[in-house]
């Protein structure tokens, strides 16, 4: 319900403040901010969101905890440049805000206790493969207490199957 109240109250905040700002500043002060709050948002945009993706695939290749802050952070600033980018004073008083150092780290500290805390409680399965770990933590006992703390881990092994394999069933293992 709040989601949906906010979805409706953020436009009409928008129109509200572009009233405003509009009798301060005039017309033409409104559209020179709003094509320089676009171009500002398009370079923070770009820088930040290929330094995100640098940094995510660092810290997903070395399951480096310090690299997915580095591309938390950098989202949260290609954040701000979507929100610079979109027409309006609201929103970009909020990617203003994104764009302190000081904020993006309040939220990246303050966003992994939840995702750390959500993954206990929930429990969390563990992939391999390729490089990184994935840990999935969603499933239907989303903010339950686990049930047990020693869940089975299952490990294995795989390989590809081609097409021959399928039509003519697996190998034959004749060392047995």
């Amino acid at each position: 319900m709040g989601r949906l109240i906010t979805v409706f109250l953020w436009p009409l905040a928008e129109i509200i403040a572009f009233v405003e700002v509009g009798h301060v500043i005039g017309l033409a002060g409104v559209l020179l901010a709003i094509v320089l709050g676009v171009a500002a948002g398009m370079s923070v945009l770009r820088r930040s969101g290929l330094r995100a993706l640098a940094a995510l695939q660092r810290g997903a290749a070395g399951n480096d905890p310090q690299a997915l802050d580095e591309a938390a952070e950098d989202g949260w600033m290609a954040l701000a440049g979507a929100l610079l980018i979109i027409p309006g004073f609201v929103s970009d008083v909020v990617a203003l805000l994104l764009l302190m150092p000081a904020v993006r780290r309040w939220l990246v500290r303050n966003g992994r206790k939840p995702m750390i805390m959500g993954s206990m409680r929930m429990g969390s399965g563990r992939m391999a493969g390729g490089g990184f770990t994935f840990r999935s933590g969603f499933g239907s006992n989303f903010g339950k207490p686990p049930e047990s703390h020693d869940a089975p881990v299952i490990d294995g092994e795989f390989h590809e199957v081609g097409t021959r394999e399928i039509e003519n069933g697996p190998p034959q293992d004749n060392h047995r």
